[in-house]
């Protein structure tokens, strides 16, 4: 029973995050709707349990996203599934307090491997041509505006 319990918390608490995703994505107007809500949850799950079960959520999340996203199938999945995995490193391994600018730090480490894995992804899917395009125009905007506003 118990365990039962906890995967009805782990599939409400990831279809909570993504239905928060698609209506914060949908709803709020431009400088609001570019907020990584997926990352954030994880990193506040991240310091509040220190689960390792994170990364299937994260997987999961991420999974459900792909539905949503105008990228290739896989794209969306591997980069934050990657950045989660590597934030989660980042955070058994490096981060050993839990002050707010170490988790501030932690979330931007997240969001900016993110971005960088979501850019090689795609560079690696659609090529050299028309990936440099893409990267450059949407991917470094993006980047800017999600790390200073």
């Amino acid at each position: 029973m118990r365990t039962f319990l906890l995967f009805l918390r782990f599939l409400s608490l990831s279809l909570f995050v993504v239905l928060s995703q698609l209506i914060l994505s949908i709803v709020f107007p431009w400088p609001l709707n570019n907020i990584q809500v997926p990352l954030l949850c994880l990193s506040l799950i991240l310091l509040l349990t220190e689960s390792r079960l994170l990364v299937w959520q994260a997987a999961l999340i991420f999974y459900c996203l792909e539905f949503y996203s105008p990228f290739p199938f896989g794209v969306l999945l591997f980069s934050g599934t990657l950045a989660t995995l590597l934030g989660f490193w980042l955070y058994q391994n490096v981060v050993t307090n839990r002050s707010w600018y170490s988790a501030m730090g932690l979330v931007t480490f997240m969001i900016l491997l993110f971005h960088i894995f979501h850019a090689a992804s795609i560079f690696l899917f659609f090529g050299r041509e028309q990936a440099s395009v893409f990267i450059s125009s949407v991917f470094l905007t993006q980047v800017l505006r999600e790390i200073f506003f």
